[in-house]
């Protein structure tokens, strides 16, 4: 292996960075990616921002993403990091970009290297700003490091990686299809009242905001449905930002997705388990259901969506989010109160009740007296036996994912400063696709 000092001014064709400005966000248009949308190498379009098509050719005047880039959070949420591996037109915010010169470095490894913990570290230490961390160009271009300089080992680190991460987007496609197929049943069947039976029921009025609903249903609220818990005010300055196997990782909103769903990489503070006696109703389980109480007035996106935990006893839930538990006797489960809780007429109905500041916030007994239907328990085992296995599917396969990069974030840094030795890897080296 040929390590040197060089630095990205050096290998790149250009460091640059995102608008500094902030175009009206629009319900439709062009992504607007922020450094909250870049993660775990992907960027998450389906819960972007959008800007009007005139704002983005304002925007791509500064810097144009494009296939083979490299994004990097420089402001706010230093270090979150993506390939960028689409043709489609987006703009970026708060996010350097990095364009790699093909005669000096390996797109995907230059991926790689910036985001490998000692190139990552490296830099922070660099940061400058209090209220709002951030690591200037000029640092970002100029400043040394060291890395690999042989293109074809370069090529061969990149592709032993990019071996996980490929298994890794396939799992999450697999989840997002899974996740979908639940969805349309959810909805054909709970609010298209089109169910195994439904030929022979017909539709009463309700006399609430939820208009007909089939005979022989009932009316009542999410609490007969529910046990309902808010998390722990945990002081800040008890809280870790390094994982170890003697501490939970604490659950907050943002690791509920917008939409809905949960995002494991954005799990940033943990604590000590001797500093939790006491609060085991606190430790979350697998199957637990998880709702953000709070958000910002300004852009209210994650208010009364939830995500669905895959795990036992790794984390603890952190005030302003609420905890769902199935507890009926209609046999209502976890699948069907996920699915309810992200379906628009639960999220509009939880919001009216929403009390508004600065932030909106919902109220315990706000979400407890939500209005919903309640079929019958036949019809709740029936979906059950329906939507159960496909959520198994997904918790095994987000397993699946955690530790597949558990394997890679081990890897890249021993491949990276070349702790592994990959000369007489022979993996078919060719032209990228």
């Amino acid at each position: 292996m040929a390590i040197i000092e060089t630095n990205l001014k050096q290998i790149c064709k250009l460091v640059t960075d995102g608008t500094h400005d902030s175009p009206k966000l629009q319900p439709e248009g062009i992504p607007f990616i922020k450094g909250k949308h870049i993660s775990n190498g992907f960027i998450d379009f389906a819960n972007s921002d959008f800007i009007t098509f005139e704002d983005h050719l304002e925007v791509i005047k500064r810097s144009k993403p494009e296939y083979g880039d490299t994004l990097f959070a420089n402001i706010g949420t230093i270090g979150s990091t993506a390939f960028v591996g689409t043709d489609s037109e987006f703009s970026i915010k708060n996010i350097a970009l990095f364009k790699p010169n093909p005669e000096k470095v390996d797109p995907k490894y230059l991926y790689y290297l910036v985001t490998s913990p000692v190139f990552q570290n490296h830099f922070k230490l660099s940061r400058s700003g209090a209220a709002q961390p951030f690591i200037s160009l000029g640092t970002l271009r100029s400043r040394t490091f060291r890395c690999e300089s042989d293109l074809t080992q370069q090529v061969k680190i990149a592709s032993t990686l990019s071996a996980f991460d490929d298994l890794i987007e396939n799992n999450t496609r697999r989840i997002q299809i899974l996740e979908e197929m639940a969805q349309r049943i959810y909805r054909e069947w709970f609010v298209h009242f089109r169910y195994p039976g439904h030929e022979n029921e017909k539709l009463v009025d309700s006399g609430t905001k939820l208009g007909m609903i089939p005979e022989g249903w009932n009316i009542g609220t999410f609490d007969d449905l529910i046990s309902f818990s808010n998390g722990y005010a945990f002081k800040s300055k008890e809280l870790l930002k390094e994982e170890s196997d003697e501490c939970y990782r604490i659950f907050k909103m943002g690791q509920i997705k917008k939409g809905g769903g949960f995002d494991a990489s954005k799990t940033k503070s943990y604590i000590k388990k001797d500093r939790c006696v006491g609060l085991d109703r606190y430790v979350l389980k697998s199957g637990d259901i998880l709702m953000s109480m709070t958000d910002m007035k300004a852009s209210v996106a994650l208010l009364g969506h939830t995500a669905l935990l895959n795990v036992d006893d790794r984390y603890i839930l952190n005030q302003r989010v609420g905890l769902i538990r199935p507890n009926n006797s209609v046999s209502v489960s976890y699948p069907y109160l996920y699915l309810l809780t992200n379906s628009k007429p639960f999220i509009d109905d939880i919001r009216s009740r929403a009390n508004s500041g600065v932030q909106v916030n919902l109220s315990t007994s706000g979400i407890k007296k939500t209005n919903v239907a309640i079929p019958p328990q036949e019809v709740n085992e029936r979906f059950d036996v329906l939507s159960h296995p496909k959520f198994e599917l997904i918790v095994n396969l987000q397993h699946e994912n955690d530790l597949l990069i558990q394997t890679r974030d081990l890897l890249l840094p021993k491949l990276i400063s070349g702790q592994i030795d990959v000369s007489d890897l022979d993996i078919g080296i060719g032209v990228r696709s």
